[in-house]
């Protein structure tokens, strides 16, 4: 008879748990990178509607919209021609969830209320152009605002600076909210 080597139980459970100590080691370095390029995306859609608004803004002297859950025209000035005089676009390609990795709508609009300095009181408001992601968990969002807001000291973080986060619950978790360009005041 011949003689098959095997492994025993011990070297087969050894085995096991060195696979998952591996496996706890990698996966939160795995999802912290995924984290901070869902991040980073927002800031970079965020960036990119900021020049989008400046230039449609500079081209027609109005705030633009681009918002998908309107069909009218109105609501599309930054990728098709609203009817405004100077219009020169298209200023971007359009929205979509795909513009938000956390899976909800993001759109640009006009009207804005924030504390843009982050000392407590209003200091734009008025027309102007902001962009709301939806579904935005809350830590994402504090990493959001440390990016957009970096260096105002602010103790209430969600309510100050260019980034605002609105806790709606469980299933929609926050509206993050940007400011990017209008509004008068200080």
């Amino acid at each position: 008879m011949r003689f098959v080597p095997t492994f025993s139980l011990f070297e087969i459970m050894l085995v096991i748990v060195l696979l998952a100590v591996l496996a706890a080691c990698i996966v939160p370095v795995v999802q912290a990178v995924m984290e901070e390029t869902r991040v980073a995306k927002i800031v970079d859609v965020s960036d990119t509607l900021l020049a989008a608004c400046k230039r449609y803004y500079v081209d027609t002297g109005q705030y633009a919209y681009e918002d998908e859950r309107y069909a009218a025209d109105f609501y599309h000035g930054l990728t098709k021609n609203d009817g405004r005089t100077g219009w020169r676009g298209p200023y971007i390609n359009g929205l979509s969830p795909r513009d938000n990795p956390y899976g909800g709508l993001v759109y640009a609009g006009g009207g804005v209320s924030f504390d843009v300095d982050g000392d407590g009181s209003t200091d734009r408001s008025g027309p102007g152009n902001g962009v709301t992601f939806e579904k935005i968990p809350e830590g994402a969002a504090r990493k959001i605002n440390d990016r957009l807001d970096n260096g105002i000291p602010a103790d209430d973080w969600k309510y100050t600076g260019r980034v605002v986060w609105l806790y709606m619950g469980p299933e929609v978790h926050g509206l993050l909210m940007v400011y990017l360009i209008g509004g008068t005041g200080n």
